[in-house]
């Protein structure tokens, strides 16, 4: 069941306050359901001890939606002695429980020693010292958060014949985090090596427009931040730093008789900046 309930309030012209509340699912996918099983074998720690497993990994016609309750409160302001100028900030929070994952064997193996019935019932001990057997299909086992703030300014003018549009985007990622009962939080926000995601971005856009002429201007910020959360302390530099890129656009309008040309041009990364060094091990090692 989905639903989602909102509601606004404009204490004075040129302020509105905004709130919604909801609950959204995610049905599995056909892979997640019907990926056909096939069998390996390792050593595992069980109770503590090293032993022999039989590994089985398939999908899970049995699986449950993905559940998320998500939360935004944010404001808009409209200043009457500024025509054309618009403020927007919003905060979200997003929790989903239920999530579809396919663990890593000895991850299930420690959420079923915390108390996962869920992950118990896949993990199968075998009497005469034989191989457990560990079955690690897709399972609703994992929950997810993620929050944080977006801002944006929005200006624009007349200006001669045309007009002077100016944005302005921030966003701060306070949180993105995922837990398996048994494992430790991972918390990738500010993650930026392994996950892309800076606690801190911004875009800045510059534009004027008539009949004959566009011109752009942007500039892209992506904050530094740790190469991977998950191996601090373990790496002597585990830091990336932020990074700006300029890019810029043109176009010209020419009418000759009945006909019309359009020129234009486009440069990314004007100054030819290089991306900060994430150095990153290849994939099995």
């Amino acid at each position: 069941t989905t639903w989602k309930v909102g509601g606004s309030w404009e204490p004075f012209d040129g302020l509105r306050f905004r709130a919604t509340r909801s609950r959204d699912i995610r049905a599995a996918n056909l892979g997640e359901l019907y990926t056909p099983a096939f069998e390996s074998i390792a050593t595992v720690t069980y109770q503590g001890v090293a032993q022999p497993a039989r590994l089985f990994r398939s999908g899970n016609p049995q699986l449950r939606p993905e559940k998320a309750d998500t939360l935004t409160v944010g404001a808009v302001y409209r200043p009457s002695w500024l025509n054309g100028f618009t403020a927007t900030v919003d905060y979200y929070d997003i929790k989903i429980s239920d999530g579809i994952t396919q663990p890593a064997t000895q991850v299930l193996i420690n959420a079923c020693e915390a108390g996962s019935v869920t992950a118990c019932e896949n993990v199968l001990p075998q009497p005469n010292g034989e191989s457990i057997i560990i079955r690690t299909p897709f399972l609703n086992l994992t929950s997810a958060r993620a929050s944080g703030v977006d801002a944006e300014l929005n200006y624009r003018q007349p200006v001669g014949s045309g007009h002077v549009n100016i944005r302005a985007l921030v966003s701060y990622l306070d949180e993105n985090s995922t837990q398996i009962p048994g494992a430790a939080k991972i918390d990738r926000a500010g993650d930026v090596g392994f996950a892309g995601l800076p606690h801190w971005s911004g875009n800045l856009q510059l534009g004027y427009e008539d009949e004959s002429i566009s011109l752009f201007l942007q500039e892209r910020y992506i904050g530094g931040g740790k190469l991977d959360t998950t191996l601090e302390g373990a790496l002597d530099d585990n830091r990336v730093g932020e990074v700006f890129y300029t890019d810029v656009t043109a176009r010209f309008r020419v009418e000759s008789g009945n006909r019309q040309f359009e020129f234009f041009g486009t440069v990314n990364n004007l100054f030819n900046r290089e991306a900060p060094v994430a150095p990153s091990a290849p994939f099995g090692i």
